[in-house]
């Protein structure tokens, strides 16, 4: 075995380590985002069922009113619709919840032993970030699983061609409310 075998073998292992870690990062993502949408239907839901709240509210209220003769009935009529609206939304945010948690069900539990139902424990915390653009710019490019394995190309041409495509992503994961960096402003870390 020459040492050009041995370099070959060593980057090749090398990349295969990236990729293993860059299919962990994907899964873990999804399943973040999996779970993102729960809380996200959840909430859409109780939103749903505060505004069919308010919808009875307000059709009490306007059922009074008629009554005593300060308001028109067609308001009530008006005031029904928008309950059976408000009813019909929650049957919609219901059916969305339940389709959220079966997705993060599915991709928690792979095999066919899957809990009957899944509760949210702790409901998420969410806290201000501050960071300047510099420093999460470079570190999302020393962290980035694909640019560490383009650099174990012998053939830079090949890296190249990719690059595009990998920026694009950069980008969107690293922008911190600001516009994307254009491909030809990035330094290549080597």
């Amino acid at each position: 075995m020459t040492e050009a075998n041995v370099i070959v073998a060593k980057k090749g292992a090398i990349a295969a380590d990236y990729q293993y870690q860059k299919a962990i990062i994907d899964l873990v993502a999804s399943t973040e985002s999996l779970y993102w949408d729960v809380v996200f239907a959840q909430r859409n839901l109780e939103n749903k069922q505060q505004a069919l709240t308010l919808a009875q509210k307000q059709l009490k209220e306007n059922r009074i009113r008629v009554e005593v003769g300060t308001l028109a009935p067609i308001e009530v009529t008006s005031a029904e619709a928008s309950v059976a609206q408000r009813e019909q939304d929650i049957i919609a945010a219901e059916a969305q919840f339940d389709n959220a948690k079966d997705a993060l069900i599915r991709a928690l539990y792979p095999s066919s032993e899957r809990p009957a139902g899944l509760e949210l424990t702790e409901a998420p915390t969410l806290s201000h970030l501050t960071t300047d653009e510099k420093s999460a710019e470079k570190m999302a490019i020393e962290r980035r699983v694909e640019l560490k394995s383009a650099r174990l190309d012998p053939n830079p041409s090949s890296s190249w061609k990719a690059w595009p495509r990998t920026v694009c992503r950069l980008s969107w994961i690293s922008t911190l409310g600001t516009t994307a960096v254009p491909p030809t402003t990035i330094p290549i870390p080597r």
